[in-house]
């Protein structure tokens, strides 16, 4: 019950639209698709959109040095707003702050304008920001409530925001902000509440997963971890075998913000940034298109590109539909030699940006790649073992995931792999709920992956987010900034809505999908349709601002609950209690 109220109190009106499938089964013989997407307002696209409408004011050379110089402040704080939110730890009081200093500031460039176009543009921007600061101190508040908090200091705050609501009636959102801000303090009479969060997590999934596994950090510290259901069912093992946080499972798309990682830690070691093109490191037999029209060469594309889906790699099919590049070599290959179109260059969710990362890492790296050295042409499975043991033998090690000893003839590393574990034969199996039969048996993705294929457990997962955010030696502060504020390897809340935003500030996670049409359905239902959520493997990783980082991995299809992401950011939304 919990659950339903609280997803229709944050998400009103929220649509999902699903993003296309890989041109070619993955493999296994299903298809790995993107999260579903929504355009739903939330406070960064808000911030973003408002910064982007001051930057237009600021071209007009009509306007008065006076006038401009206060919009030019107020766009400077409107990006601070944006930039705290964003911030690891999202501060929140900060973002109030801030948007009550610009809304002032647009009121002091309304008075000094005469143009009255300018005037009303600044108070519709100005309400925006105000709405975002009424959202924040309202969303808290009502965290606060649930949670119990001492009705003294509950008072105060109520007080706070209904004297903001009075004031942003009546088009003041520079003074209701003020007020707003005063509200966000109660913040620190909370308390997130680990077996709170379990209950309630269990409430939702318990009943409707063939299994599941959940770990929990907090602060960089596993406090919690569980299995529910099983691996494999009685028509696959007798006895079924349990599903534990222990058990490794096809993590699919939370592969693409392992590759990121892997990635920005070799570009930061090797003093390269991710606006620099990947141009040096296409291998050098790749034929790439001359820059004709709107036509670029893929050599101008940056790294930033390829981790944000916005390469414009696989152009558009007959009917003028975007489509991808697939993950495998002979694929993402084509694409480079067809080119991008710059009109393509905006959000489409591709698996192959990411594994023309995994095909590139050997030359980041430092491989062969000139013809005039005699270096031979690349080949698939030289580029596949390269990304394998980098991942493996260096990210890996350093995450004490790995013993970083290669066992040759395979290179490879103890450790998560892109193949299930031996050790832990038979592998888990995925199925369709509630029939689990008809079930998949996982299988190598060494040729494949990149944006999908690694095999983790919960645990190893949890250990891998924690050195993610906490480890300066993996990634420093300053590439850790980019890859979080810039939604590199994670899904940013201008293509994914509010599910990647909530009470706390900006959520950074990722989801993952495997769909199987060839498996026995309910009657009627498609496998891989937008309705149904498509289900397979569903996996998701949250990293929260409140040093909450969770981990969610299901091995079956079809149960009755949202989004998995989407379940988490609820859930830990709703799992606070008073100090």
């Amino acid at each position: 019950m919990f659950i339903a109220l609280l997803v229709s109190l944050v998400f009103p009106g929220t649509t999902f639209a699903q993003t296309q499938t890989d041109p070619e089964p993955d493999p296994d013989g299903g298809y790995q698709v993107g999260p579903p997407e929504s355009q739903a307002d939330n406070p960064v696209t808000t911030l973003r959109a408002v910064v982007a409408a001051l930057d237009a004011q600021l071209e007009r050379p009509d306007l008065p040095t006076a006038v401009l110089a206060k919009l030019r402040h107020a766009r400077e704080r409107t990006d601070d707003a944006r930039a705290h939110f964003l911030a690891l730890d999202s501060r929140l009081d900060r973002v109030v702050g801030d948007i009550s200093t610009a809304v002032n500031t647009f009121d002091v460039a309304a008075r000094a304008s005469a143009d009255p176009a300018l005037r009303a543009e600044l108070h519709r921007q100005g309400g925006r920001l105000g709405d975002v600061a009424q959202a924040l101190a309202a969303n808290m508040l009502g965290v606060a409530r649930a949670a119990g908090v001492d009705p003294t200091r509950l008072a105060r705050a109520e007080a706070d925001l209904a004297s903001g609501d009075r004031l942003l009636a009546i088009g003041d959102p520079g003074g209701a902000a003020k007020f707003y801000k005063k509200v966000l303090p109660i913040k620190n009479a909370l308390v997130f509440d680990i077996p709170q969060f379990r209950a309630r997590l269990r409430f939702v999934l318990d009943g409707q997963t063939t299994g599941y596994a959940v770990a929990v950090n907090q602060d960089g510290m596993l406090v919690d971890s569980w299995g529910n259901g099983f691996r494999r069912m009685p028509a696959d093992s007798n006895p079924p075998i349990p599903f534990t946080p222990s058990d490794e499972l096809n993590i699919a798309s939370i592969t693409k913000t392992l590759t990121a990682a892997t990635v920005l830690e070799l570009l930061q070691s090797r003093g390269i940034s991710v606006d620099d093109p990947i141009a040096p490191y296409l291998p050098w037999d790749w034929a790439r298109p001359h820059s004709a029209g709107s036509v670029i060469d893929p050599g101008a594309l940056t790294f930033r590109r390829l981790m944000t889906h916005t390469s414009g790699l696989g152009g558009r099919d007959d009917e003028s539909r975007r489509r991808g590049c697939g993950m495998r070599f002979d694929g993402i290959k084509a694409c480079i030699a067809a080119g991008a179109r710059a009109s393509d260059q905006e959000f489409f969710y591709d698996n192959g940006n990411f594994a023309l990362l995994r095909v590139m890492l050997i030359n980041i790296i430092g491989g062969c790649n000139n013809a005039d050295d005699g270096c031979l042409p690349l080949e698939d499975q030289q580029t596949a073992w390269a990304y394998r043991t980098h991942v493996q033998c260096d990210l890996l090690r350093m995450m004490g995931l790995s013993d970083g000893v290669l066992q040759d003839p395979f290179q490879t590393c103890e450790g998560p792999a892109l193949a299930p574990n031996p050790a832990e034969a038979p592998a888990t199996r995925f199925y369709w709920f509630p029939q689990a039969v008809g079930s998949v048996e996982p299988t190598d993705w060494l040729l494949s992956a990149g944006g999908g294929g690694w095999y983790f457990s919960a645990l190893e997962l949890a250990q891998f987010l924690a050195h993610l955010r906490y480890n300066d030696k993996i990634l420093t502060p300053t590439t850790r900034a980019t890859m979080y504020e810039g939604f590199l390897g994670w899904m940013d809340p201008a293509n994914y809505g509010s599910m990647a935003t909530g009470v706390f500030g900006t959520y950074r996670m990722h989801g993952g999908d495997l769909c199987y049409p060839n498996l026995p359905v309910p009657e009627g239902v498609s496998v891989c349709a937008a309705a149904v959520q498509p289900r397979g493997v569903d996996t998701c990783i949250v990293d929260f601002p409140t040093g909450v980082q969770v981990v969610l991995l299901i091995n079956s299809m079809g149960g009755a609950y949202p989004y998995q992401c989407r379940v988490l950011r609820d859930v830990h939304d709703a799992s606070w209690t008073k100090k």
